[in-house]
Parts: structure tokens; sequence; C-alpha cells
């Protein structure tokens, strides 16, 4: 679900509330948060895509690896996430699977954040000086020296190798597609946890 669509999900929601509201109904959080499935880690489309753009919105600082990623950070992520659902495990398992789902999913997310740039603009120049709306000029351009230095182009091309030797391939049968979803998130995992072996044992 795009960003687009979230927010325009939440306009149909907002104008049924009204409506409810209007009818003298009463409106409980419940009938405005939606409840967050959690299996060991979120399944949750609508979660999942809520906390990408909540840490696109909140990029502050140069991290372009989760291990950089400030835990006063991580900590505002949770508390704004958190407050746009209602959950039925314990608090503690919430923030287990919400830390971990961050962990996996935080090359993923600045790649996003790079791509958005690096694809439309070529020279280095362009991407220095189109910088995302929502990321300050000064960690932008600390962010793009990384990207573009040796050390970061050496693991991104040792990652595409490994990315092209695990591909997963879908095939119709009795195997729950769960499991290659798990299958995947572990080889999206492993992938995740060599780059920041690579960059971490480069400094």
């Amino acid at each position: 679900m795009s960003y687009v669509s979230m927010v325009g999900l939440t306009l149909k929601v907002l104008k049924v509330l009204k409506e409810k509201v209007e009818e003298g109904v009463k409106v409980s959080r419940d009938m405005v948060y939606m409840t967050i499935e959690v299996h060991d880690k979120i399944i949750t489309t609508e979660a999942i895509c809520n906390s990408s753009v909540l840490f696109k919105q909140s990029i502050k600082g140069p991290w372009v690896t989760y291990t950089e990623y400030p835990k006063e950070e991580l900590d505002t992520l949770y508390a704004r996430f958190k407050s746009n659902f209602n959950y039925t495990c314990s608090e503690e398992v919430l923030r287990a699977a919400f830390n971990e789902h961050v962990r996996i999913r935080y090359p993923e997310w600045m790649s996003s954040i790079r791509q958005s740039v690096f694809k439309e603009f070529k020279t280095i120049a362009e991407r220095y000086t189109n910088y995302p709306y929502h990321i300050l000029v000064a960690a932008w351009s600390t962010m793009v020296d990384t990207w573009l230095s040796k050390k970061w182009k050496k693991v991104s091309e040792t990652k595409k190798n490994r990315d092209t030797k695990d591909i997963v391939v879908h095939t119709p049968g009795s195997v729950p597609m769960a499991k290659y979803r798990k299958e995947e998130d572990n080889i999206i995992e492993d992938s995740n946890a060599h780059i920041e072996r690579e960059l971490d044992s480069s400094v």
C-alpha cells in the first residue's frame, strides 16, 4: 500500500466515523485503530507500510546502516508507530517484533531512499543537490559520501552477487506460502547481516 493509498484510506475511515458520530454512535478506539497481528513478527500489511512511511519521515542523521541508527531514534519511531494501532499481544512482544522488523527492513528502506535520487540523477553533483525533502541537507551530503565510496560499492557488489545465487523460485504445490515468505525473510536477514559485517570490518 502506497503512502497516497494510506492517506486515502484514512480519509475514508474519518468520513465513516464522522457519519457515525452524527448518528449518535459512540466511537471507540477499536473503531478508529486497526489491530496489529504479531506472530514472531509483524504481519499486518497496513502496519508494515506505516512503519516504512514513519521511518522515511523521521530521518535526521546520516545513518545508512542499522548499526548506526541511534536507540533514541528507534524509541521515538516505535512510540509513533504504536500510537497508530491497537494490539492484543504484550507490549514486550510488540516491541521485540518491531525492533526486529526495523533491523531486517532497514537496508531496504535506505535503498529506496537512495534509489529515489540515484536512479533519476546520474551525475555526482546532481545527487548531492537533489536531496529528498524529508532529509536535512547536511545529513544527505554525508549519506551520499558513503554511497559513493569505494567501500560501499564493494559491499554492494558482493550483496548483488549473493542475491543472484539466493533467488527463491515460487512453485505451486501443497507447501504453505508462509513457508516461502519465511525463507525469503531469512535470505534478506542473512544478506543484510553480511552487509553490516562487511561495512563494520572495513571501518
